[in-house]
């Protein structure tokens, strides 16, 4: 059998451990205990956590784009499930945020997982009207736009209505569009 390394990656550099001998020495690396995420989550913090409702769950699939749960025995249950899911799910980042971090005064906030959220400012009408009109032409020249450049209607040379009733007008194109038909 071939000798197989093991590399073990420590905090900024990769150490090639020693060589395996046996295919047991293998298995028994490999059932080694690391870590689980059953071991930040315990049932009792779920069962004190705050269940979302049913009228939230509805909410969050419905801004999610998922399908919505019917109601009857079957929807219920599914329910269910997913108020538990979602309570072991906040339960768990809930306890990610809790964990202490070693000399947080060095830790680059750029490169933490979790972030304090600062909102940013919205926009109004008024915002970006006064934004589009401090816009000088010539920064749209420097993009490369041209104005008055394109016309939307140039390719159509007349309208047609429905015969039937004058109401409802269709610009026929001639040009452009429809240059190589006949």
């Amino acid at each position: 059998m071939n000798a197989t390394r093991i590399c073990l990656r420590q905090i900024k550099q990769a150490k090639v451990g020693e060589a395996f001998k046996s295919i047991e020495e293998v298995k028994g690396f490999l059932n080694q205990y690391a870590w689980s995420v059953q071991d930040l989550v315990s049932p009792q913090e779920e069962k004190t956590q705050e269940l979302p409702n049913t009228n939230e769950i509805q909410k969050l699939l419905r801004l999610s784009g998922l399908p919505q749960i019917e109601t009857g025995p079957k929807g219920d249950k599914e329910l269910q499930e997913i108020r538990k899911n979602l309570a072991t799910q906040i339960t768990f980042i809930n306890k990610l945020q809790s964990i202490e971090l070693p000399d947080e005064a060095n830790v680059n906030p750029q490169h933490a997982r979790i972030m304090p959220r600062t909102p940013l400012k919205s926009y109004t009408l008024q915002d970006l009207l006064a934004s589009t009109q401090s816009r000088s032409p010539m920064a749209t020249q420097d993009l490369g736009e041209q104005t008055n450049s394109w016309d939307s209607t140039s390719l159509a040379s007349n309208t047609k209505s429905l015969p039937e009733s004058g109401k409802h007008r269709f610009f026929v194109l001639r040009e452009g569009l429809l240059k190589n038909r006949q």
